[in-house]
């Protein structure tokens, strides 16, 4: 069914609020902001379809709600804080055009599977993922992922950092139980206390030269890990 005007409360060019309760929601064409808690809790939804017009998606904009799949149009600037976080999606691709990236935008997100990044951000916000994701594809260019950004993602068995990667944080892949591998490029200069906590599958680690910052616990609880060097 056809999404109908009097669904939507539009002023100017932002979506202010969802009103309807159609499983499948196509955005009007020249909304360019999907305003704060535009979709929150708004459980009937499953698919939404922005329009190429849309340049930011704000806070909270579908937290909560049933939505698993969703199109993110090329021209799409900023995703805000929690703008995905405690929904049903099932993966998710940002567009090149993406320039700003909120702190636990798919927090919480038990469903995610694969994730891919844009190549030239330089940064994985803290606490953006847990839950079942299997697969990511991160930024040619990032150099941070933030504290707990993959924290809980029990899924997880391989992850190849790109060689601009200058620093892990805090906790960043604390109960990725099901991690075996892990690349650290040799450009790395700092990883930071508890990073592999409880990594419990993880067999060894290659730590490069560069390395001149090692926080506390980096290895705790990981009972597989039988060299690093």
């Amino acid at each position: 069914m056809e999404t109908e005007e009097k669904d939507f409360q539009i002023e100017d060019d932002v979506l202010v609020k969802y009103l309807g309760t159609e499983p499948v929601v196509e955005v009007p064409e020249g909304v360019r902001i999907i305003d704060d808690s535009a979709f929150e809790y708004c459980m009937e939804v499953q698919e939404v379809h922005l329009p190429e017009s849309v340049e930011r998606i704000g806070k909270h904009a579908f937290q909560g709600s049933g939505i698993k799949k969703i199109h993110l149009p090329e021209g799409l600037k900023a995703i805000d804080i929690y703008a995905f976080g405690g929904t049903p999606l099932e993966q998710v691709k940002l567009p090149d055009s993406t320039q700003k990236l909120g702190h636990s935008v798919f927090r919480y997100c038990r469903m995610l599977k694969k994730a891919k990044f844009p190549e030239h951000l330089v940064e994985i916000p803290h606490d953006t993922f847990n839950g079942k994701l299997r697969e990511i594809i991160l930024p040619r260019d990032v150099e941070v992922i933030g504290a707990h950004a993959f924290s809980g993602c029990a899924a997880l068995e391989h992850m190849e950092l790109p060689e601009s990667m200058k620093r892990i944080e805090e906790g960043a892949f604390v109960t990725c139980v099901s991690l075996e591998h892990i690349h650290l490029p040799e450009g790395l200069e700092a990883v930071e206390r508890k990073v592999f906590y409880r990594c419990t599958s993880l067999k060894e680690l290659h730590f490069p030269q560069k390395v001149s910052k090692f926080g506390k616990g980096i290895f705790s609880q990981c009972a597989a890990l039988k060299r690093v060097y």
